[in-house]
């Protein structure tokens, strides 16, 4: 059998393989975290119109490689021939056309918050996986105009998770290497034509240390909910200076110091950013809500360390993260990725059913390498001739997610400027913020220019 394109408006797809320029060849590249994309030409007579869906399948007719819609055209002349490039994202293109301002301002599980975003994402035809995501905790956080893609990069940094779109418009998050590839590769069945491996250039740290929130202070409202009898209680950010004055106990106002010797309800410690029950004050009921709004400073710093030798250290730069608990959090996961040496392996197959974040094992005496476990990062595949298509595989030794390259470039990069509102362990703070760059599209293969 031959391969098979789809395309067309939902609900109206048309079998346009015999459109389509075999000379130009047929690309797909599938990652995780990123768009995955394909890219092909069309003969002259036909061009499919912007936002068109694509379905490409294999030769059998019936297992889909990519699902995604048209995003960008460019017509070529060569001669008298007149064609049109076509570039394709997948259905993660969604996520950068819906935003999300969701707040959880008490400690939530995964599964509420993917939830929260397929919601979203729902008019468009994406669903969530049968995954139970309830195991997976998540310290407070908020979100403030944040793209669904971005959001979804921030629970895969907190998390670990890697997030994809099936061509079928299901969203899953996954462990790299929780699912076994279709085959192994070794010496009595290699299972592919070439190899080539290199030391990973992802960067080592025995240390990181995290920079959250922007620069500057603010004045911010921290809440708590009394519970245990207790007299103190710490704010998520440290403070630049004094508080308003005053905090509210079940609502009633009552009196604030920082100076030492006064006599108030409450006394205010700058240097621990500690609110405390003061010579006035009495312990508040369990259950009660109370307040303070105070001089918040920011960035402030968080560090995760493995205690090995020698030290190396990773400087990160979050400035959204508005709380120490959601920062360490963020840390303790780079460290995590950043703290093992990993080969990067690159081979090529005939091969079907590989997909970003398989596990395989890769045992070769005569390419000098032994890997027990390494989970696929980048697929690219091509059609070669109308009846085979070849798979060139990036894998990365280890099971842990060392994030891919552009998770990578907006750790060091640290975004630009704006303003958000975000969650505190138990409330909201209002300061400065930064969104999120924007993806362009590419891979390791390819570098591919896109523009909405």
């Amino acid at each position: 059998m031959a391969w098979l394109i789809n395309i067309g408006p939902p609900g109206a797809l048309v079998d346009r393989t015999s459109t389509i320029s075999l000379d130009a060849g047929v690309d797909i590249s599938l990652t995780y975290n990123e768009r995955s994309m394909a890219r092909f030409s069309t003969l002259p007579g036909y061009r499919p119109s912007l936002r068109d869906e694509v379905y490409i399948y294999e030769q059998d007719g019936v297992t889909l490689l990519f699902g995604g819609l048209v995003y960008q055209r460019q017509t070529q002349s060569v001669i008298d021939r007149v064609t049109t490039q076509i570039d394709c994202s997948d259905w993660s293109i969604y996520g950068d056309w819906a935003y999300t301002d969701a707040v959880y301002s008490a400690a939530t599980t995964l599964q509420v918050v993917l939830n929260d975003l397929v919601t979203i994402l729902a008019p468009y035809g994406v669903t969530l996986d049968a995954t139970d995501y309830t195991g997976v905790a998540l310290s407070a956080f908020a979100w403030s105009n944040k793209s669904i893609t971005d959001a979804l990069r921030d629970l895969s940094t907190k998390t670990g998770y890697i997030w994809k779109f099936s061509p079928t418009k299901v969203l899953s998050l996954i462990l790299p290497g929780a699912t076994p590839a279709p085959f192994n590769l070794s010496d009595a069945t290699p299972h592919c034509s070439t190899l080539e491996w290199f030391d990973s250039t992802e960067k080592y740290a025995t240390k990181v240390r995290l920079e959250c929130g922007p620069e500057g202070t603010a004045w911010t409202l921290q809440t708590w909910t009394q519970s245990g009898g207790a007299t103190s209680w710490v704010t998520d950010l440290p403070a630049a200076g004094p508080t308003a004055g005053y905090c509210t106990v079940g609502g009633i106002f009552l009196t604030v110091t920082s100076v030492v010797g006064d006599s108030a309800h409450f006394n205010w410690d700058i240097a621990t950013h500690t609110l405390s029950v003061g010579a006035l004050g009495s312990t508040p009921a369990n259950g009660t809500v109370i307040t303070l709004s105070y001089l918040s400073q920011t960035p402030f710093t968080v560090i995760a360390d493995s205690l090995a030798s020698p030290v190396v250290e990773y400087l990160a730069s979050a400035p959204d993260v508005m709380t120490i608990a959601a920062g360490q959090e963020m840390a303790d996961g780079l460290l995590a990725r950043l703290g093992g040496t990993q080969k990067s392996i690159e081979f090529m197959t005939l091969e079907s059913g590989l997909e970003p974040g398989q596990e395989l094992s890769i045992v070769l005496a005569d390419r000098h390498i032994n890997v027990a476990s390494a989970f696929i990062q980048t697929v690219q595949i091509r059609l070669v001739m109308a009846t085979w298509w070849e798979y060139r595989v990036l894998a990365i030794e280890g099971s842990d997610y060392l994030g891919s390259y552009l998770d990578f470039w907006r750790r060091t990069d640290g975004g630009g400027s704006g303003t958000a509102v975000l969650g505190s362990a138990s409330g909201t703070v209002t300061v400065g913020g930064s969104p999120s760059p924007v993806y362009l599209g590419g891979s390791r293969f390819h570098a591919v220019q896109m523009g909405d």
